[in-house]
């Protein structure tokens, strides 16, 4: 007897069945388990999976003896596509009295139990048991082997799906990895590359062939002779795979036939079952390295350019002032005074730039010397003292009189001053008040920004600006080092700068060893720090 099957909504039905790939290692084991399981549940007897295709035109079968054909499926008429259809077992107690049986793939003997597989509302298939002896299944059966098939269901359409989600998953990686303008390699433990995606190899001139199998040196160029900056300390990968700490981000100079490239690279190691890995990932700086070239170079020029009228302009000053010229009266002094102050604002942000310059192109270089701290505070507030009469603020010097000498640069530590200073005249209202302190610092470690905990203890110095100014939002006071940023504010804040003052005063800090961190609340006003390493006492 066939059943009326209304076409249309069983081919929407059969359309959400998911395509079960027997190649699959994980369904080929599941099938497996559903197998074995009915058989120790029903033995003796021959069990059959039966999964439709979404196009319903072919079923997939793995029986007992653990065997997966693909057949032709006669839908609607077939005995599995009643069953599917009827969502209802069905139970034959003797072959030779129903043909029927003998319409499942698979099928052998005289009694024969079958139920469909129900997932989520869809049917993928049915299960079957059958065997030799005629008339052996009854109620319980049936209910005992509906059971089983849904948890069978549920089991089959995860482990697919989880399949197709991971095949999907390495499709998109793939593209990804193919795709990509930041080059992707895998090293293994010989530090030979695995693979490598095109703009990878495109970065080293050589196409993926190549480079797999190649050693790490053979590929950066590192020989004998010439070592590129990855392998100054002892090959970065090699630390990688060896001792299992990634490298977030470090610049390698290579050459690749013949012309200077310069490579952001960060290298993450990976555990493996059979081995560790890494992880590589290169971008190619080269034309942002060429371009802050460039940008230094020429700012380097127009800063040169520049300082030669404004030194003639200084020396005038400073003969006007001298009365080289003749005796001035009181006010032509307060002008020609002005005059300086303006002209030497100014030189400070030629030096600023010039260093911004220097700094780009790699030729920041520090003239250390014993100093004393407390002549290089005095000579940076005296700059600024017309400045802050002029804004109504008051200059206080908090100086320890026990401050040890330092071997620094006084040229760079008093344009650290100066930029901290004339931040916090910028920011702070007629009538408020700048602080500047010096003092040995109370640290709890006393160690230096590049020193390790084993090594020696350096004593710290402690230098403090503190305003009663505007303050600088949380939000904003990881950025404010950052060169031409400037945060936004609605208070006293004047105007001018360029946002380089505090950029400037980190890097001479930090290539001094030093540390500067910055506590504000807004309205209130900001303190910025800087601890310097005590060299010598």
């Amino acid at each position: 007897m066939t059943l009326p099957v209304t076409s249309s909504h069983d081919h929407e039905f059969f359309q959400n069945v998911p395509s079960f790939d027997v190649s699959v290692p994980d369904v080929v084991s599941a099938l497996r388990k559903v197998v074995q399981n009915v058989n120790a549940l029903f033995s003796p007897a021959h069990c059959i999976v039966a999964l439709v295709h979404p196009s319903h035109t072919t079923l997939l079968t793995y029986t007992s003896d653990h065997t997966a054909i693909q057949h032709p499926f006669n839908y609607p008429d077939s005995l599995p596509a009643q069953v599917m259809l009827q969502r209802q077992p069905m139970a034959i107690a003797d072959a030779e009295q129903d043909s029927r049986a003998h319409e499942l793939p698979g099928f052998f003997g005289r009694s024969l139990l079958i139920v469909p597989l129900i997932y989520d509302d869809i049917c993928i298939g049915t299960l079957a048991i059958a065997r030799a002896e005629p008339g052996t299944f009854d109620e319980q059966a049936v209910r005992i082997l509906s059971a089983f098939a849904d948890q069978a269901a549920l089991s089959l359409v995860s482990i697919q799906q989880a399949s197709t989600n991971q095949r999907i998953a390495g499709q998109l990686e793939r593209t990804i990895l193919q795709a990509s303008s930041d080059g992707i390699a895998i090293l293994g433990k010989q530090r030979r590359f695995i693979e490598a995606n095109p703009a990878f190899s495109r970065m080293f001139a050589l196409d993926a062939a190549q480079l797999v199998e190649r050693q790490c040196a053979e590929v950066f160029g590192c020989t004998a002779e010439v070592k590129p900056a990855c392998c100054l300390k002892g090959c970065m990968i090699e630390h990688a795979l060896h001792h299992e700490q990634s490298l977030d981000y470090a610049e390698v100079d290579i050459t690749v036939q013949g012309s200077s490239r310069l490579l952001g690279l960060s290298v993450t190691p990976v555990a493996l079952q059979d081995a560790p890995v890494c992880l590589v990932i290169a971008r190619d700086m080269t034309a942002v390295r060429d371009a802050t070239r460039s940008r230094a170079k020429f700012l380097s020029m127009i800063t040169h350019e520049l300082r030669s009228p404004l030194n003639a302009i200084n020396g005038y000053l400073e003969l006007l002032l001298a009365e080289a010229g003749g005796e001035l009266t009181s006010e032509q002094r307060e002008f020609a005074q002005r005059a300086r102050a303006g002209s030497e604002n100014l030189y400070a942000l030629l030096e600023d730039l010039l260093l911004i310059s220097r700094a780009d192109a790699g030729q920041m270089r520090l003239n250390r010397e014993l100093i004393h701290l407390s002549e290089v505070i005095e000579n940076a507030v005296e700059e600024l003292e017309l400045t802050a009469l002029d804004n109504g603020i008051q200059i206080h010097l908090n100086i320890s009189p026990q401050l040890p000498r330092l071997y620094a640069d006084a040229v760079r530590l008093q344009q650290v001053l100066r930029n901290l200073i004339n931040n916090a005249l910028h920011f702070t209202p007629e009538g408020g008040e700048v602080v500047v302190s010096a003092a040995l610092a109370e640290v709890e470690n006393g160690l230096s920004a590049s020193q390790q905990p084993d090594d020696e203890p350096h004593p710290m110095l402690q230098l403090q600006v503190q305003d009663t100014g505007c303050g600088i939002a949380p939000e904003f006071q990881q950025r404010i080092f950052e060169r031409f940023f400037q945060a936004p504010n609605e208070g006293i804040g004047r105007a001018g700068g360029q946002g380089l003052g505090l950029a400037i005063v980190k890097m001479i800090v930090e290539l001094h060893d030093g540390t500067v961190t910055v506590a504000s609340t807004p309205g209130q006003g900001s303190t910025f720090t800087c601890l310097l390493p005590c060299l010598l006492n």
